[in-house]
């Protein structure tokens, strides 16, 4: 009995190691495979880097994984800029320190337009590049404007789209870096870096390692931020050395080290009526005294702004007050947000008006199905389906304006009157630059779209969204809908 015990615990062992020796054969043979990767450039990858997957047939097999990234040969391609020259020398702009707000900024500032552009890879359609063996990217499109107009509905109905990756900032949308961080703002540590910011876009390497396994060559993906304060907060322009801090308007502010570092960025700008997104503003960051500002504080708010903004258009240029980081920090309501075609021409003095996307949010809303075709259409990314369109807009609105009490009349009557000019002058500059802001859709498909079935089920998702809820039931007796917050003990 116990030689028949031993001969079958013999055999149950030889047994098991036999089934181990493929899995042992598969990890030599993969670790052998890694080492002696190679990856040629074909001679046919000559294609455009904006071209959709779906068009471009190049495959390669070889396994591009990150971490070979120091062994691997690529073909690079650099973009250079040549209608733009800048009438400084860096070895003399990096001695130079700004000599405000250094009891904020312990360091100075990362002088981006003097760094040297970096070498993109030509088989990736999101601008990457290969720094000490690691894959960085940058963003293809940014969201640079404006607050409360609708951005992050927009980006979160994006992020359903299959090329897009989200980043890993804030809400998987903003970064914070152009207007703040990179100057010590809203951080509690350092002051951020380029290399910084790049990091929050590594989902890109990520998503290449694990979805890429085998035969694919050229990546399709790209990845965006949106941060909409970019557009109207440029009140740290002192803190660049190129500028002249004793100056009262800027000469190089955020567009132009966006253009420096990432020439052929994507741009989308999202515009709202002006008085209506102030006090959507003005009511979401509780910038009142009150923890709930009224519409009569709002509107005592912008009387003080108006007259204060007034008085120093009397004294300088409009786009001097606009920059004027004191001016701005004394009003109430920031009401110099408002002022887009001001902004907006300083950004296409940079970028070319192809790369540029203006969106109003009153049409957004009305026909969100043919924006997102029209988006897809500017950002060159494959159209989707029926069923993801269809789930793409029919999404509950992010961040809907609720208000206690609705905008009063004097005050939507003064800003109409403040913002006149500024609106008229928005109607010329894109006539001028010919910008296209028509939301017609792009086929039949988007007209199509029916989001009445999804209407029905919003109300119980958006209440338990705001709730918390941890569980709920249906009582089959009277079909009433029990919830119970996870906050409650039982």
């Amino acid at each position: 009995m116990i030689t028949c015990r031993l001969k079958l615990r013999c055999l149950a062992s030889v047994v098991m190691f036999c089934g181990y020796i493929p899995l042992f054969a598969w990890i030599y043979m993969s670790k052998k495979y890694e080492n002696n990767i190679h990856v040629e450039t074909p001679a046919v990858h000559m294609q455009s880097r904006d071209k959709s997957v779906r068009s471009f047939q190049v495959f390669d097999r070889s396994f591009i994984n990150v971490k070979d990234f120091r062994n691997t040969k690529f073909k690079f391609v650099h973009y250079n800029l040549p209608n733009i020259s800048y009438p400084f020398n860096c070895t003399e702009t990096l001695e130079l320190v700004p000599q405000k707000n250094l009891n904020k900024i312990r360091e100075p500032v990362e002088d981006i337009l003097c760094m040297k552009r970096p070498r993109l890879l030509e088989n990736y359609k999101n601008p990457c590049w290969i720094e000490d063996g690691h894959l960085r990217c940058l963003p293809y499109f940014h969201i640079f404007g404006v607050c409360k107009s609708g951005t992050t509905d927009l980006f979160r109905r994006l992020m359903i789209h299959h090329q897009i990756m989200p980043n890993k900032g804030l809400m998987k949308k903003e970064t914070w870096f152009w207007s703040w961080k990179r100057y010590g703002e809203h951080s509690d540590g350092p002051i951020s870096t380029l290399k910084n910011f790049t990091d929050i876009f590594d989902v890109l390497p990520q998503r290449l390692t694990y979805s890429y396994d085998l035969d694919m060559y050229y990546s399709h993906f790209v990845t965006g931020h949106g941060d909409p304060m970019d557009i109207w907060y440029p009140f740290n322009w002192t803190l660049i050395p190129q500028n002249n801090p004793t100056s009262e308007e800027p000469v190089y502010i955020t567009p132009n080290l966006i253009s420096h570092i990432n020439p052929n960025v994507r741009l989308i700008l999202v515009i709202r009526d002006p008085a209506e997104r102030l006090y959507s503003h003005y009511l979401h960051t509780n910038l009142g005294i009150n923890i709930h500002p009224s519409a009569k504080e709002f509107h005592e708010d912008v009387q003080h702004a108006v007259s204060t903004f007034a008085n120093c258009t009397n004294r300088k240029s409009l786009r001097a007050c606009l920059y004027d980081t004191v001016l701005y920090k004394r009003l109430r309501a920031p009401i110099s947000s408002g002022f887009y075609s001001t902004f907006l021409r300083d950004w296409l003095k940079v970028f070319d008006k192809d790369q540029l996307m203006v969106i109003r949010t009153e049409d957004y809303e009305h026909n969100i199905a043919g924006t997102l075709m029209k988006v897809f259409k500017f950002l060159n990314l494959d159209n989707v389906g029926p069923y993801v369109l269809e789930k793409m807009a029919c999404r509950e609105l992010e961040y809907k304006s609720n208000y206690r009490s609705p905008i009063m009349n004097d005050t939507r009557s003064l800003l109409e009157t403040f913002y006149s000019d500024s609106q008229r002058d928005m109607v010329s500059l894109v006539e001028e630059y010919g910008i296209d802001l028509s939301l017609q859709p792009q086929d039949d498909m988007a007209s199509k779209i029916n989001c009445t079935r999804f209407m029905a089920r919003k109300p119980l998702v958006s209440k338990l969204k705001r709730k918390k809820v941890k569980r709920y039931f249906i009582s089959k007796k009277n079909a009433t809908k029990y919830f119970r917050n996870k906050y409650i003990p039982r």
